[in-house]
């Protein structure tokens, strides 16, 4: 098992290899997780978001569409929001 102290000197070693990959928008980490956990590696694929405020700050699923070739309909029904949608 890694100790922490063994952990602490392989991220000191290579900060580069324990970054994360992608640059995530949401501030509760939901696309981190659903990148990460949901669909580990797959491209191209299609989403829905429901309560996409301006489709990129909060968003879950900007990561996908910006970095991993993903298509999809945001939907807000806010309409300060909606305007704001891109």
């Amino acid at each position: 098992m890694q100790t922490l102290t063994d952990l602490r000197r392989a991220i000191a070693a290579d900060p580069a290899a324990f970054a994360p990959q992608y640059e995530y928008h949401n501030e509760t980490r939901n696309d981190r997780w659903i990148v990460e956990y949901m669909f580990p590696g797959k491209r191209s694929g299609y989403f829905i978001e429901a309560g996409a405020t301006n489709g990129i700050s909060g968003s879950s699923c900007y990561v996908l569409e910006t970095e991993l070739d993903w298509r999809g309909l945001c939907i807000e029904p806010n309409p300060e929001f909606f305007a704001n949608l891109v």
